[in-house]
């Protein structure tokens, strides 16, 4: 093993070779207007440009897995150009971004969800409250999904099925390279493990 890494130097992640060896840790920003990506997150994203790579901010893979206001989302056309152009704005600083997908599941409200209750392995609501359009709410219990659903959020999940995500990803010759999850805490993918939901 070697003890003599340098942080400056680059290194090889997959099929990608990133200038050095910082990684940027998501940090939810919540500044996506009506769940847009905009140019004031591609100033932030391309400020930090400099970092081996950017992993961004939870985004959103449909309508029902919102779980905070201004979450940015990546299921509609104004999303992927809103995506593009921070896409863009980290390439042109020489910068390598990965987009993080998400699906709030349980810790939700109806008040971000057009008013259809959050989703979750089984009817358990989550503790705590959330800012919603109506102020700061409890969570409500979720409806528990049913088998015949879990394949749709799979493949919401998964970037080989959605189209919009693949017109960004294959925009030019810059790729919004690697998707990862997000699946702890308070995220779908989480609510699977606990024994409680």
């Amino acid at each position: 093993m070697t003890s003599n890494i340098n942080l400056f130097t680059p290194v090889q992640l997959g099929h990608y070779t990133l200038p050095n060896r910082m990684v940027m840790a998501p940090m939810t920003r919540l500044r996506a207007i009506d769940n847009i990506p905009n140019s004031l997150m591609a100033t932030y994203y391309a400020q930090r440009a400099t970092a081996g790579l950017i992993v961004t901010e939870c985004t959103m893979v449909s309508p029902l897995s919102l779980g905070y206001i201004n979450c940015p989302g990546i299921y509609s056309p104004e999303q992927v150009d809103g995506w593009r152009q921070v896409k863009d704005a980290v390439y042109e600083k020489g910068g390598k971004i990965f987009l993080q997908l998400w699906h709030s599941g349980r810790v939700s409200h109806p008040s971000l969800l057009g008013g259809q209750l959050p989703v979750a392995p089984s009817a358990v609501a989550a503790s705590g409250k959330l800012h919603t359009p109506i102020g700061k709410v409890a969570m409500e219990t979720p409806r528990a999904l049913e088998t015949h659903e879990i394949p749709e959020i799979v493949e919401q999940l998964d970037s080989e099925y959605s189209d919009y995500l693949q017109s960004l990803c294959m925009w030019h010759q810059h790729p919004l390279l690697r998707k990862p999850i997000h699946s702890e805490n308070a995220c779908l993918g989480y609510h699977c493990k606990p024994d409680n939901t």
